[in-house]
């Protein structure tokens, strides 16, 4: 797009009329006048011609007379009177004998106006004109030869003046006529759309509706503006109220579910608790294996189940903002020991083997003991759900963060399955797994990457993932070493 492209676009409505009104107006009443007056000047000129062609004609046969009665002094007070004409330069008669100038004839004489002879001679025209007599029944003869000098200095003066005065009138016409359109049109179009761009960007609570008493397009334009406005205001006042609505719904769900942890878990841990009761008392009085099966689904079931609840109410505590978090001083190496000697059970029994990598010299944290556990355990336990006769891998290192705070830096890596694009789109939303089939295939709620990503927030860091579909998953988890900025007063968040 060239300078002049980019200019125009960016104009305003006013100055494109301007710059499209202003050369048309000048063009057609500047230049118009100007035209016209020219041509009329030229006329006068060619009218000043033909007038002194006249004079010189009818000057030549007065002089024809003279020549025939060789009257000299008559001849010269002709010759003489042509000066008295305004605007001749000078006049000249001459003898001609066989065509040729008679040296010393008595009428040849030549008179001159100084002043006009000193003008600039592209601006004088020269006439000539033959002095016939005729002689019994002969053909005329050319006796003489008269000769007008005449300037057009004045006539083009005068020309000039009514030229630039017209063209100053023509001017001064057009802008009085660009002055009024460019009123008008800000009257009747720019100042509308001005207030309708001004009414577009206030707020709902700040909206007037435009008044503008006409009927034409613009005015429809208008009416339909404010018709939308109001719409819309109404629209988002109603879907404000449903916001306002789900939102206080969503906080008393959360706040419900986070009074309720304590009243849901303990009859679950009852559940499992008389299971794993009933079950040593049955073993010493040798019951069949099959209630002795029965009793391990039970107590199988009861830790699933509280698995579950436990998801749900972590998350609604987080949601609630309900969820403390005990900020102190964690060593990574004993953190990554645990989790691992915690979930190996998990991982051996389908062929996988666990990798640990973590820097001798890597330390200390503050941090959340207790949240960085059960993210680990949750990365892990994902992995080893996954993965199948392969390698999952465990390191954890520090690095800095772009805004130059310290991370702590968890990755866990497997072989396992992986996931496309679109999988890892839905990974954390809440209740929510990346393909459906892997809930009938490996259960769960999809509530657990959520959870690790909420808790690494809140510990001031984030969960992200690489995967490739059939190659395995990398999911890296990172947190502040110094603690999350918003709990670093109270150890609570």
């Amino acid at each position: 797009m060239s300078v002049f492209s980019r200019l125009w676009y960016r104009a305003s409505v006013q100055t494109k009329y301007l710059l499209i009104i202003v050369p048309a107006a000048l063009l057609m009443t500047i230049g118009g006048n100007a035209f016209r007056q020219y041509m009329a000047g030229q006329r006068v000129l060619n009218a000043t011609a033909e007038q002194f062609e006249e004079v010189g004609r009818r000057t030549a046969i007065a002089l024809s007379t003279e020549y025939w009665n060789y009257n000299t002094s008559q001849a010269r007070a002709i010759v003489q009177t042509l000066l008295l004409i305004p605007n001749v330069v000078r006049v000249s008669s001459t003898e001609l004998v066989q065509g040729k100038t008679a040296v010393g004839s008595p009428f040849h004489f030549k008179f001159e106006d100084v002043e006009l002879a000193a003008t600039d001679p592209s601006e004088q025209r020269t006439l000539a004109f033959p002095i016939r007599v005729k002689r019994t029944e002969a053909e005329p003869e050319t006796v003489g030869q008269l000769t007008i000098v005449y300037s057009l200095a004045e006539q083009n003066r005068l020309n000039d003046q009514v030229f630039h005065r017209t063209w100053t009138t023509a001017a001064v016409m057009a802008a009085m006529v660009i002055a009024m359109l460019t009123y008008a049109l800000n009257r009747a179009i720019i100042k509308p759309i001005g207030k309708v761009s001004d009414s577009a960007r206030q707020s709902d609570e700040d909206f007037v509706p435009i008044e503008l008493n006409t009927g034409d397009q613009l005015g429809q334009l208008v009416t339909a503006f404010n018709d939308l406005r109001a719409r819309h205001i109404e629209s988002t006042r109603q879907l404000q109220a449903a916001r306002d609505e789900a939102v206080a719904a969503n906080a008393a769900k959360s706040a419900f579910l986070a009074m309720m942890s304590h009243e849901l878990r303990t009859p679950l841990n009852a559940v499992i608790g008389y299971s794993e009761m009933l079950k040593d008392e049955l073993a010493e009085d040798g019951v069949t294996p099959t209630t002795m099966a029965d009793l391990d689904k039970i107590k199988s079931a009861g830790k699933h189940l509280l698995e579950l609840i436990n998801s749900v109410l972590d998350l609604s505590k987080i949601e609630a903002g309900k969820i403390e978090l005990e900020i102190g001083p964690v060593s990574v190496q004993q953190l990554v020991d645990y989790a691992a000697s915690t979930v190996h059970p998990l991982i051996e029994p389908k062929g996988n083997r666990l990798v640990v990598q973590v820097p001798p010299d890597i330390g200390s944290v503050r941090s959340d003991a207790t949240r960085l556990r059960q993210v680990l355990l949750n990365l892990l336990s994902n992995a080893a759900k996954f993965t199948k006769a392969g390698v999952i891998t465990l390191s954890a290192r520090r690095e800095r963060a772009p805004g130059g705070t310290e991370q702590l830096v968890f990755e866990v890596q497997d072989t396992g399955i992986g996931m496309t694009a679109e999988q890892q789109g839905k990974l954390f939303q809440a209740f929510v797994q990346a393909d459906s089939s892997t809930t009938r295939e490996y259960g769960g709620t999809g509530l657990g990457l959520v959870i690790c990503r909420r808790l690494c927030q809140l510990l001031g860091g984030d969960v992200t993932v690489r995967s490739v579909p059939g190659q395995g998953s990398c999911f890296t988890a990172r947190v502040a070493c110094d603690g999350p900025q918003t709990a670093a007063g109270d150890g609570h968040a």
